[in-house]
């Protein structure tokens, strides 16, 4: 999922709420946050397509920086800091990797972004 914050924004946070009495085990257990203020040339291809480290280098060729790496989350409602990172930028790319449970479908009621 990506999206424009309209104006570039230092983002300090990510949280997800679960989807009331369903499916917990959903929630993204292994996730990354990308960034880029440029979209030119930013496509990228299906994360699916090959390895996560193939498309990790694509992202990053394309001029987007991870700014969060997130593996063996079991919390299916979260608020996670994002640490040092003081660049702003105006696109947020979440990259869902896998659910807690281990498979590809990720389900939750809400997610938040804090920035400043």
């Amino acid at each position: 999922m990506s999206f424009d914050l309209g104006s570039a924004q230092v983002v300090t946070k990510f949280g997800i709420d679960e989807r009331p009495e369903c499916c917990g085990e959903r929630t993204p257990g292994n996730y990354q946050i990308w960034a880029t203020n440029d979209l030119t040339k930013a496509n990228t291809s299906d994360i699916d397509s090959g390895t996560v480290e193939e498309w990790e280098a694509e992202a990053t060729s394309k001029g987007w920086v991870k700014i969060l790496d997130v593996s063996r989350n079991t919390k299916s409602s979260f608020e996670q800091v994002i640490e040092e990172n003081s660049m702003k930028y105006r696109y947020i790319r979440i990259v869902g990797i896998s659910s807690i449970d281990g498979g590809t479908e990720a389900n939750f009621n809400e997610f938040t972004l804090w920035g400043k």
